[in-house]
């Protein structure tokens, strides 16, 4: 499946990056890293990640990179054979996103 990722969460992947690279020395790299895996899991295996919301007929997943504690946010088109990725949201935040 191919990937598209919105624009709010194209931001997001942008500031959680940055951030990434001035803060954790000794892994500038990490969040981009497990990124590209995820990726490649959702490419090839979106159906396996949890549902975090119904709305309708569309299920909102999420899929957690472990290392960063980041969660990516997601819905399948079947149609289209794409992955939405609609927000990439840190796990410290404390509180869940507006989807």
């Amino acid at each position: 499946m191919r990937i598209n990722v919105s624009k709010r969460a194209r931001r997001q992947v942008q500031r959680i990056d940055a951030w990434w690279r001035e803060h954790r020395d000794k892994a500038p790299n990490l969040f981009k890293e497990e990124l590209s895996e995820a990726e490649l899991f959702l490419s090839n295996t979106p159906h396996f990640a949890r549902v975090y919301v119904k709305r309708g007929t569309r299920s909102i997943r999420w899929l957690l990179l472990p290392k960063t504690s980041v969660k990516l946010y997601f819905c399948v088109d079947e149609k289209a054979a794409t992955v939405n990725v609609v927000s990439a949201w840190g796990g410290q935040r404390g509180r869940e996103p507006k989807l």
